[in-house]
């Protein structure tokens, strides 16, 4: 049960850590069966699924969207997320009377060093809430300031975002702009995904990220919501654990093939010796001149959390 200082937290900062509730028996039987839909994925085409940075020798699925329909899951995992109450939770920090989930996707990266682009997923606060739960321990996560970004001092505008997010390194911040959240296994993080943030691990991943949205909002009137007995959110009909491959292709990118072997070849050199980072650090630094940047991230040579 989320608490009131974890909610006044939550309000001040714009995230908050939770621990799931769930024993150290249930966590691991959750994990078990979390790893058996990313080898399911892994043996058979599975169209909806992300590469981030895909090396050579590796089957380096970066995640896995819609993880928990039949064709890859055959465990109710929908049972633990009925556990967990996150549309309880999710009200108490929102006020929200009911709650819709839109998106579930399964992070799931082997064991490189990977830093993410900083990025917001909306332009204004208190539009959608999302909710990491992790099913290992990791390090790393960012997000800016709250007070930072409320203040519109348009330091890192959206438009400088997306753009650089088209590039090789992401923005490095100043260490006094952002908190850095370590989450241990069965913890779940609480975030406004408006806030700039960034995923930076230096290992591994394996956590649930969902995005909510307010039932009553305008935004998703025209949504198509699907209701279990068992769960306190709805969830959109491409979710559901028998959606049907048409229900998932109009909300989800088809993607699974990898790129060719020569790109898979440079982008395991460069993870070892970083020269096209090293070039493009040369290149954004000018063209973005008062910003810096990450210049070993996605290497061996990333700097540890």
């Amino acid at each position: 049960m989320i608490s009131i200082d974890q909610i006044n937290f939550f309000k001040q900062h714009g995230w908050v850590k939770i621990e799931s509730g769930l024993s150290d028996l249930q966590i691991n039987d959750l994990l078990g069966k979390t790893k058996k839909i990313v080898d399911t994925v892994k043996k058979q085409k599975y169209p909806f699924i992300r590469f981030y940075h895909d090396y050579f020798f590796s089957n380096n699925i970066a995640a896995v969207e819609a993880p928990l329909n039949q064709e890859v899951s055959k465990e109710n995992i929908y049972y633990y997320l009925s556990k967990i109450k996150l549309g309880q939770s999710i009200s108490k920090l929102t006020n929200w009377n009911k709650s819709c989930c839109s998106l579930i996707r399964l992070f799931c990266m082997e064991n490189f060093k990977y830093s993410g682009h900083w990025h917001r997923d909306r332009e204004e606060i208190n539009q959608v809430i999302q909710a990491s739960f992790y099913l290992k321990d990791e390090k790393g996560f960012k997000i800016r300031k709250k007070f930072l970004e409320i203040k519109k001092d348009n330091k890192y505008p959206n438009n400088l975002c997306l753009d650089v997010n088209n590039k090789l390194l992401p923005l490095k911040l100043n260490r006094d702009e952002y908190d850095i959240i370590d989450a241990k296994k069965g913890d779940i993080i609480f975030f406004e995904p408006a806030l700039l943030h960034q995923g930076k691990y230096d290992s591994s991943r394996l956590q649930f990220h969902m995005r909510f949205h307010n039932s009553d909002s305008q935004e998703i009137i025209n949504e198509k919501l699907y209701k279990y007995d068992f769960l306190d959110f709805d969830i959109f009909e491409h979710l559901k654990f028998d959606a049907s491959l048409n229900e998932r292709k109009k909300k989800l990118d088809l993607f699974y093939k990898k790129n060719n072997n020569i790109s898979r070849i440079k982008n395991l050199i460069n993870y070892f010796i970083p020269y096209r980072n090293l070039m493009s650090y040369l290149v954004q630094k000018t063209r973005y001149k008062v910003y810096n940047f990450d210049l070993y991230a996605n290497t061996i040579l990333q700097k540890k959390i």
